[in-house]
């Protein structure tokens, strides 16, 4: 996230990750934003077909990343074959694994959704209640309302996130 050893500033890579169905809107909204931020947007809409599965191609992604963002709505999403946890989930696991800085985003209580848009599984939202709790826990996340207001929540918490490493960066420098 900080310039480059020839100096030159690289784009900042972010990972965004959410389920894809309800809120592909918000994911178009937040690509638009980044890019004309100069951020690059690493997501599954930029996915080559390949021979690999998609659980692979996420990850081999998310390995390229410099920000993991996790924009959670009110549903859970799909999992990968032989997994309980969702992709967005698994995503998630490993970017706090692999010490990816996390920016979380979860839709506000009183934002407005379409029905088509909420999981009805009770078991699927048992497992979305659980991940919300943890991310709750382990971040201070920002809660969105709609499609703008995410877009400049995640600009605002990067710019932030971009500030305090640089500052770490310039306090281990010094002698």
């Amino acid at each position: 996230m900080l310039p480059s050893e020839g100096g030159l500033p690289e784009p900042v890579r972010v990972f965004v990750s959410s389920t894809y169905r309800n809120l592909a809107s918000y994911r178009e909204t937040l690509r638009l934003a980044l890019q004309k931020s100069g951020l690059a947007f690493l997501g599954m809409e930029h996915f080559a077909a390949q021979d690999a599965p998609p659980f692979e191609t996420c990850f081999e992604e998310l390995d390229q990343a410099d920000v993991y963002l996790g924009v959670i709505g009110n549903t859970y999403g799909s999992s990968p074959a032989g997994h309980d946890l969702s992709y967005t989930e698994l995503e998630y696991v490993h970017a706090r694994d692999r010490r990816i800085p996390c920016i979380i985003l979860v839709i506000s209580d009183d934002a407005n959704v379409r029905v088509g848009d909420i999981d009805l599984d009770p078991a699927r939202n048992d497992r979305l209640r659980d991940f919300r709790a943890r991310l709750l826990q382990a971040h201070t996340v920002d809660r969105f309302t709609d499609e703008g207001q995410a877009a400049w929540m995640a600009l605002a918490a990067l710019r932030r996130l971009e500030t305090r490493l640089r500052e770490e960066a310039l306090a281990g420098a010094r002698p």
